[in-house]
């Protein structure tokens, strides 16, 4: 009996691309995070603005 799963590729990791990346990431400055806010407040779909705010205030890209 053979493995059907035995000629797969194993699977490799992504993160070593996007380690540079996060290196590269700073804070957003103040006026950035005004405007970011500001921006998610007018959005026309409440609740699409209030996930955009909620992202924004808990530090999800």
């Amino acid at each position: 009996m053979s493995n059907p799963a035995e000629k797969l590729p194993i699977p490799q990791s992504k993160d070593a691309q996007y380690k540079e990346v996060g290196r590269e990431r700073t804070a957003f400055s103040m006026p950035e995070m005004e405007s970011m806010l500001r921006a998610a407040t007018a959005m026309p779909d409440k609740a699409e603005g209030a996930r955009m705010r909620f992202r924004l205030l808990t530090g999800m890209r």
